[in-house]
C-alpha cells in the first residue's frame, strides 16, 4: 500500500507540473538497482505526465559495450570460429513501448533516426565480414536471454494526462546507466522529450570482482586462468582418488 500510494503522489506531481506549463514529465519508481548473489530481477514502473493530446514512446537501452560474434565453420571435421564481426556501441538492454502502434502515428524518419523497434536498431561495425547476418545473429541472441524486447510494451494512460509504463530487468541485464527516452508526438513528429535514469550496480563480493577487473584487467586474466587451472588440478586429484 505505501508503494502504492507513492506512485499515486507521484502521479498527482507529475499532474500538477503538467498543468503548470511543463509539456513533458517523467520519472521511475527507482533510479538505482543492486545486484547481489540473489538478484533475480527487478520490476520497474515509469510514469509521466503531458500537456494536451498526442502519443508515447519511450525507448530504453542498457549500457553500450563492444562486442564481438563469431561464426563456426566445418574445417577438416572441426567446428572453427572463422568469420566475424566485430561491432562497437552495442546497447546491453534494449525496449521501447508506445501508447498505439507507433508506425500508426510517428513519421518514419523519426522512429529511424531515433531506433524505435528493433528492425530501425543501428549496429555499428568496426571490422569482419558483412554485417547483416552477424547482426541479426546478435539480435537473436539478445532476445533469447530477455536482453531485447521482440514487442512493443503499452504505455497505459491514467485520465487526460497520466500516464505508466510497467517493464522488467532481466537478471541477465549487464552492470551500468541505462536511459528511457520519452516523446510526446504530434502530426507524427516529436514536440518534447525527457530521460530517466537508471543505474545498475553490483554490491557485496561482486561488486569487488567487478571493480577490480576493470581497475586491473591483465591481473585478473592472469588470476582467473590460475583460479581455472587450480580447479581443474583439484577436480583430477579429488576423482583421481575414487
Amino acid at each position: 500500500m505505501r508503494a502504492s500510494g507513492w506512485l499515486l503522489a507521484a502521479f498527482a506531481a507529475a499532474h500538477v507540473s503538467a498543468a503548470a506549463g511543463q509539456v513533458l514529465e517523467a520519472d521511475l519508481s527507482t533510479h538505482e538497482v543492486a545486484i547481489t548473489s540473489s538478484y533475480v530481477g527487478e520490476d520497474l514502473i515509469l510514469f509521466g505526465a503531458r500537456q494536451g493530446e498526442g502519443e508515447i514512446i519511450v525507448v530504453i537501452r542498457g549500457p553500450e559495450a563492444a562486442l564481438v560474434v563469431r561464426r563456426k565453420e566445418r574445417v577438416a571435421g572441426l567446428w572453427l570460429n572463422r568469420a566475424f564481426v566485430a561491432f562497437r556501441n552495442v546497447p546491453g538492454l534494449y525496449a521501447i513501448a508506445a501508447s498505439a502502434e507507433p508506425e500508426r502515428f510517428a513519421a518514419e524518419a523519426f522512429l529511424v533516426e531515433n531506433e524505435v523497434g528493433i528492425g530501425r536498431l543501428r549496429l555499428e561495425t568496426v571490422s569482419g565480414a558483412s554485417a547483416g547476418e552477424f547482426a541479426a545473429a546478435l539480435v537473436r541472441d539478445r532476445q533469447r536471454e530477455g536482453l531485447y524486447a521482440a514487442d512493443v510494451a503499452p504505455v497505459r494512460f491514467v485520465g487526460e494526462h497520466l500516464f505508466r509504463v510497467e517493464f522488467h530487468l532481466p537478471a541477465a541485464a549487464p552492470a551500468g546507466r541505462y536511459t528511457a527516452t520519452i516523446f510526446l508526438l504530434r502530426g507524427g513528429n516529436a514536440v518534447a522529450s525527457n530521460t530517466a535514469v537508471l543505474e545498475v550496480t553490483k554490491a557485496g563480493v561482486g561488486r569487488a570482482v567487478y571493480d577490480y577487473s576493470r581497475q586491473q584487467p591483465t591481473l585478473y586474466g592472469i588470476f582467473a586462468v590460475i583460479l581455472a587451472l587450480l580447479a581443474g588440478w583439484l577436480a583430477a586429484a579429488v576423482f583421481g582418488r575414487k
